[in-house]
């Protein structure tokens, strides 16, 4: 089988000659928004059906609305790696709320319902998307995908970065080095702490002089202090990989 992707970004198209000796089988397109129900509802989310319903759609107006960039994603390996972090972000939660409970009625056992409905679902699912999205897109988009967000989740705040103890040992770290750190530039850190939770691999993009090198090595040095584990890194020609 030969797997063709027409218009997918970095897929070349199949040569006619080669088209020849293959029969065509032509495919259906998935429904995502019932993949991102049972998606939501593995992960343990009780409002899953009606999450889904919002998400996908949410997905569909970036493609449409968001400016055309060769890195955006807004398919099906997107909107998964998006429910796979809600996932993640509810169950930390829920792990912080049963510590909260265990302590408030002295180790006896807990009501698991009363705790996962105190966790509001859609916060955690736009919480999800700003966490994933947001540090791949260009700086004009931004306004543009919370504008969609409160649009899609009216009346739903997005939480900060729950970061406090790396951001403040980045701005102890340039203030070592003597850099003058921007808040822009200390939350894009934080954002490619967040994508390295998700991702295997990321590449940062952007002009000369805004701080892309500083960046990484800020954080790498952050979080030696912060896990208090060594940490290598290696400087690779392009041309030798």
């Amino acid at each position: 089988f030969i797997t063709m992707n027409p218009g997918y970004a970095g897929r070349s198209p199949l040569p006619d000659n080669l088209k020849k000796l293959f029969r065509n089988l032509a495919m259906t397109k998935p429904d995502r928004q019932l993949i991102a129900q049972v998606m939501l509802f593995s992960q343990g989310f009780r409002t899953a059906e009606l999450l889904s319903k919002k998400v996908v759609p949410l997905f569909v107006l970036c493609q449409e609305q968001l400016s055309d960039q060769s890195h955006y994603d807004f398919g099906l390996r997107s909107l998964k790696a998006v429910l796979v972090s809600a996932g993640n972000i509810k169950r930390d939660r829920l792990q912080v709320l049963r510590e909260q409970e265990m302590k408030a009625v002295g180790g006896e056992d807990i009501d698991e319902t009363r705790v996962s409905e105190m966790i509001n679902e859609q916060e955690v699912v736009i919480q999800s998307i700003t966490q994933t999205m947001i540090p791949k897109l260009v700086a004009q988009d931004i306004p543009l995908l919370n504008s969609l967000l409160a649009d899609v989740f009216p009346g739903v705040e997005s939480p900060g970065i729950p970061l406090d103890e790396l951001r403040n040992c980045i701005l102890q770290i340039c203030e070592e080095q003597y850099f003058v750190p921007s808040e822009t530039w200390v939350t894009k850190v934080l954002q490619v702490y967040q994508v390295t939770l998700l991702n295997h691999g990321l590449m940062l993009v952007g002009p000369s002089g805004v701080g892309k090198s500083s960046a990484w090595k800020v954080l790498l040095e952050a979080l030696r202090r912060v896990e208090g584990v060594d940490a290598e890194s290696y400087v690779l020609d392009p041309k030798a990989i």
